[in-house]
């Protein structure tokens, strides 16, 4: 079986059949890694090197733009308490979103599943 694991900003592949005896890769490959990062904040500016402006998107899937949308509404509508119930739609909303998008982040290319197993050192 093959592993991998992060130490020092670097990555490190290997191959084992008890997790106890590890040995490198006999060949050089190529390899993809997907990942996730930390988008930048929000700035009132049309664009702008230093965050996402009002003319520009941020790195989430396009599918996934509504749910900022029904998260500003839903902050709107809580500083209303006579619409409180608005509030409680649009959170429903913006979770379900969330649900979808947390799916759609745990699956590979080809739909199957994958998980990462951690281990403490």
């Amino acid at each position: 079986m093959k592993v991998y694991w992060i130490e020092r900003d670097a990555i490190a592949i290997a191959e084992t059949s008890d997790r106890q005896t590890f040995t490198s890769p006999t060949e050089a490959k190529g390899i993809t890694l997907f990942c996730t990062k930390e988008d930048e904040e929000f700035v009132s500016d049309n664009t702008s090197s230093s965050g996402i402006g009002m003319n520009e998107a941020p790195n989430i899937a396009d599918e996934f733009h509504e749910a900022l949308a029904y998260k500003v509404i839903q902050q709107g509508y809580e500083r209303k308490p006579e619409e409180i119930q608005l509030a409680a739609y649009f959170k429903q909303q913006f979770n379900e979103i969330i649900r979808e998008a947390k799916k759609s982040s745990n699956k590979n290319y080809d739909g199957t599943g994958f998980s990462i197993r951690g281990h403490d050192y």
